[in-house]
């Protein structure tokens, strides 16, 4: 169990440790997830949209089983990489779970290098997967080979700057909003950032306030996620970090990730009552969902009470 629950709080809680990890992080992120705007209007298929409503809501068996249904090929080895990334951070086998993760993404990786199209929907994919592919290694210090995957991801970067489009709300807001706040934190990244756009803190939470609004379930929900993550660890606004869980938890109230931020935040904000009300209420939404393995549970509750207590 406690080794479990190390290897699951890093990946929850991943401390930038360094002035590497943080500028990889914002170009990791931005890579991601403007690429992925350009590939397509809208980020999800219907099938894959059934998938994700299922695994943001920790109903994992019928992720599983829309997972099945998604046509074999890059998305859907990039949606079992997500499947195995929330398995992992619900504490389910997390070690096995994020080799497995390593493991679709090689897989798509490899079905990239054996095409030779050049449209902008591969070049995502390329980008995309070695984005991802160097975030897992920066979360276990592996510093070498999160350099070498973006490394790839540079060359497509200032074809990107290009594209307009409205998804570009979230991704340019978290390039703006991680820019500032890392060169705030960390002058001399100037160097290494000298040749990227200027970041700007205001306007990348207005896009990311703007990218919530969405009606594409992914990118609410990941513009909603990454809010939470700026207003709580960064501006320390706990009112604005709250308001951001509500809407997560409203959506997905038996997600445990965004149930264990809520508390969390409760807790800086000083109101143990409330906080331990929803301990109790989350200990028996867990208890109740028949989707959630024995080892998910007793991993979930312990985390839970442990901030309750502390």
């Amino acid at each position: 169990m406690q080794t479990t629950k190390k290897v699951t709080i890093r990946y929850i809680y991943p401390q930038l440790r360094s002035w590497f990890l943080t500028a990889c992080f914002v170009l990791c992120m931005y890579f991601c997830f403007v690429n992925k705007a350009t590939a397509q209007n809208e980020l999800l298929s219907a099938k894959e949209h059934r998938f994700f409503t299922s695994l943001y809501a920790f109903n994992f068996q019928d992720a599983d089983t829309a997972l099945q249904h998604i046509p074999i090929g890059i998305s859907s080895l990039m949606s079992k990489a997500n499947w195995h990334w929330w398995l992992m951070v619900s504490g389910e086998k997390p070690t096995e779970n994020l080799n497995n993760c390593k493991k679709s993404l090689n897989q798509a990786l490899k079905l990239i290098e054996h095409t030779t199209s050049t449209s902008k929907k591969h070049a995502f994919y390329r980008i995309y997967i070695y984005a991802y592919k160097a975030r897992l290694e920066l979360f276990d210090d592996n510093f070498f080979a999160a350099a070498k995957n973006l490394h790839y991801c540079t060359g497509e970067l200032k074809k990107s700057l290009a594209y307009t489009h409205p998804l570009f709300q979230f991704s340019s807001g978290l390039y703006y909003y991680f820019v500032e706040e890392s060169l705030s934190e960390y002058p001399f990244l100037y160097l290494y950032l000298a040749f990227y756009p200027r970041g700007d803190k205001l306007l990348g939470l207005e896009l990311l306030q703007k990218a919530s609004e969405s009606t594409d379930l992914m990118l609410s929900t990941e513009a909603n996620y990454f809010l939470v993550r700026i207003y709580l660890a960064y501006e320390k606004d706990y009112e604005q970090a709250l308001v951001y869980t509500e809407k997560l938890t409203t959506q997905f109230p038996n997600n445990l990730l965004f149930r264990y931020f809520r508390v969390d935040i409760l807790k800086k904000m000083g109101n143990k009552p409330e906080r331990t009300k929803e301990i109790e209420q989350l200990e028996e939404r867990a208890n109740k969902n028949p989707q959630l393995t024995p080892m998910q549970k007793q991993h979930w509750i312990p985390l839970l009470y442990g901030l309750n207590n502390s």
